[in-house]
Parts: structure tokens; sequence; C-alpha cells
């Protein structure tokens, strides 16, 4: 895999914290998120899921719901 490719894989909400720890490596912790940037990320979640929500075949079939990019943003 190139330095250029992302590859993804979807996970649902219980996926992603079931039966696990996240931990900070030590090169990140200055990097700390405080009660505004996790308000902003929970803001941002779901404002992306109302916007699909009311289609009622997402619900039927949710891995057909558009997918949200969560990961660093490359400079356009």
């Amino acid at each position: 895999m190139g330095s250029d490719e992302i590859r993804s894989q979807g996970f649902s909400l219980w996926e992603l914290f079931r039966d696990v720890t996240y931990e900070i490596d030590y090169y990140q912790r200055e990097y700390t998120w405080g009660e505004d940037e996790v308000r902003t990320l929970l803001r941002d979640l779901c404002g992306s899921f109302r916007n699909w929500l009311p289609n009622t075949a997402y619900l039927r079939r949710p891995h057909t719901a558009p997918q949200y990019f969560l990961g660093q943003q490359r400079p356009g």
C-alpha cells in the first residue's frame, strides 16, 4: 500500500467500543481533546446521521448508508 492510499472499513459504534480500550501514544498527548472538541465531534456525527436517518431504506440496510470518514483530513 502506497503512502497516498487510504483503506477503510466500516464499523458500528457497538463494534468500535465493545471489549476495547483505547490509549493515546506519548507523542500525541500534546494534542489532547477537551470538552469542546468532544462536543464538536459528537455534534458533527449526529448531524451526519440526521441527514440520512429519514431515509428508511438505510434503516433496513444500514450498510448502504453514506459513510462518515473519521480520520485526519488531507490538505486540499
